[in-house]
């Protein structure tokens, strides 16, 4: 892992616009400092990566979950880790991220927390449809399957009978 990570900070220190890129290690174990930071982020095993961006104290860090190889890393980094619109970082929005990101910064705390209540009751109902939706498939392929295993037996059967009366014919 040392190995990948060192070779993707090289990688990166080499490009014009590596101003904006950071790409260190935290002493978890050692550090008074790293062991502060780790706790503050959550970090409880080793190693652990996390990205995004850094405005508002981490607030919009993720956990990476993928491979390790610095061909990996590479890939991702290229592909997820691109500016990305938020309040501390608006020259990253389109201009209809731009304008729901200046309603919401003008809308009172109450509003917004109607809002994530709102947004997050729909991912529940979203999730549960889903769940609703696959059981039925699930329950429609499991009789699908016992029928075509039932069918298989009794052609099977039928096969082994008429080989049966074919023997007794001769």
């Amino acid at each position: 892992m040392a190995g990948a990570w060192n070779e993707l900070a090289s990688y990166y220190e080499n490009l014009p616009e590596s101003d904006n890129i950071l790409i260190g290690s935290i002493d978890c174990t050692n550090s008074p400092k790293g062991k502060g930071l780790c706790a503050r982020f959550k970090i409880m095993g080793l190693p652990t990566l996390i990205y995004g961006d850094a405005s508002f104290g981490g607030t919009y860090l993720e956990e990476y979950g993928g491979d390790k190889a610095f061909h990996d890393l590479k890939s991702f980094a290229a592909e997820a880790l691109v500016p990305t619109c938020n309040p501390g970082n608006m020259d990253a929005c389109s201009p209809d991220m731009r304008k729901d990101t200046e309603a919401f910064t003008a809308m009172p705390y109450e509003v917004l927390d109607n809002l994530i209540k709102g947004k997050e009751k729909q991912q529940e109902d979203l999730q549960t449809s889903f769940k609703e939706t696959f059981a039925k498939l699930q329950k429609n392929y499991d009789e699908s399957l016992l029928e075509k295993e039932m069918q298989i037996i009794r052609a099977k059967a039928n096969v082994k009978l008429i080989k049966e009366v074919i023997d007794a014919k001769e």
